[in-house]
């Protein structure tokens, strides 16, 4: 009770110079980084890795261990590419889109890159903002997390994994894809792009996505925000970091 009201006393002094006290609140970095450390992460899969904002800031805030990026356009696959030989544990894999299946697809490829997707654009998303202009559209292969960790070994050789997808709507079907990996204990985490309000045709809803999550045996553990509207303001995207339950 002290504390609150030593609180109480010291906002009005700071507010009688126009000023506040607030409750820090740590950047999304810092969470991600306490959240690697906590779970002894040694193994990131970085899905829609783009041209690699994740992985690197990843590094730079102190994590050691593996990344793997996943990731389908042409041009930005081969940006990854150029960039992975400064970092020793970075691996760029093949070129390809995670899906629920293997086969081929065209992605359509955005005038930001960053929105480039599987699915189509809504006919209201190009009024949020124009760099999510369909530009063109590019053949890829698709393929499967599981097909990919068993490739890779990634359940022999890691036993702490975090899953990372930003994949532009195509979430949901990723994780259809990863029916093996999802029940493994190895994998500790799943970060996932949820949207709120549809850019993409056919884009489940944030709420399915936690319920798949729940079902699939993890507890959402932090919300932070995403892409929003370039005008209003308004929330579109946002991401969930969600942990393997304790049994």
């Amino acid at each position: 009770m002290k504390s609150i009201t030593m609180l109480k006393q010291l906002r009005n002094i700071f507010r009688s110079f126009g000023l506040d006290v607030v409750r820090y609140s740590p950047p999304v970095v810092d969470t991600i980084q306490k959240i690697l450390t906590d779970q002894q992460i040694s193994l990131v899969i970085d899905g829609g890795a783009n041209v690699g904002q994740y992985a690197k800031k990843t590094f730079k805030n102190g994590y050691t261990g593996k990344v793997v990026s996943i990731e389908p356009q042409i041009e930005a696959h081969q940006q990854l590419l150029a960039q992975v030989a400064n970092y020793p544990t970075w691996q760029i894999y093949k070129r390809c889109a995670l899906a629920d299946v293997a086969g081929k697809a065209q992605i359509n490829v955005t005038q930001n890159s960053e929105s480039s997707s599987l699915l189509a654009l809504t006919d209201s998303a190009s009024q949020t903002d124009a760099g999510i202009a369909v530009i063109r559209q590019e053949e890829v292969e698709m393929t499967t997390l599981d097909i990919i960790a068993k490739d890779l070994n990634f359940l022999a050789t890691h036993s702490a994994i975090y899953l990372k997808l930003d994949l532009q709507g195509h979430e949901l079907k990723a994780l259809q894809g990863a029916t093996s990996l999802l029940q493994a204990p190895q994998l500790k985490v799943v970060q996932l792009e949820m949207a709120l309000h549809s850019t993409y045709q056919n884009e489940p809803d944030w709420l399915v996505l936690i319920d798949y999550m729940k079902i699939s045996g993890f507890d959402l553990f932090y919300l932070f925000p995403g892409f929003t509207h370039s005008e209003t303001g308004q929330l579109l995207e946002m991401d969930g970091i969600f942990v393997r339950k304790n049994k």
